[in-house]
């Protein structure tokens, strides 16, 4: 990336997320990813499984964006997600570090499922 945008320091998960989101079936915003999440193994009575594999997802290398919106600077990270059933869900994160703070800590925002690579759908 740019000087404008460097890679963030640390990344945090806001626990709410997970449970009243990202697991949560009654979620209006949440819960097409809950079913989704939930088929590839990861339960809402587990909700440390799925910070940790999300604390996992972020990395140089997975790295594919950062720019600059009005809240701070959105980063998205695009790649595999292990689940504890062993299978690998494709996904991009996405994580905004808040207001000014060029290299600082980000917060999970949200993810979204990507399909799958031609070689794997054959």
């Amino acid at each position: 990336m740019t000087a404008a945008h460097p890679y963030p320091s640390a990344f945090t998960i806001p626990e709410s997320k997970i449970a009243g989101y990202l697991l949560n079936l009654n979620s209006v915003d949440g819960a097409a990813k809950a079913g989704l999440l939930m088929r590839f193994g990861f339960s809402p009575d587990r909700p440390l499984e799925l910070m940790d594999a999300l604390g996992r997802h972020p990395s140089p290398s997975s790295w594919v964006a950062a720019f600059e919106t009005p809240y701070g600077i959105k980063h998205y990270f695009e790649g595999p997600l292990s689940s504890p059933g062993g299978r690998t869900l494709r996904i991009r994160s996405v994580w905004q570090v808040d207001g000014d703070a060029k290299g600082g800590t980000a917060r999970f925002v949200t993810l979204r499922p990507l399909p799958r690579p031609a070689e794997e759908r054959r």
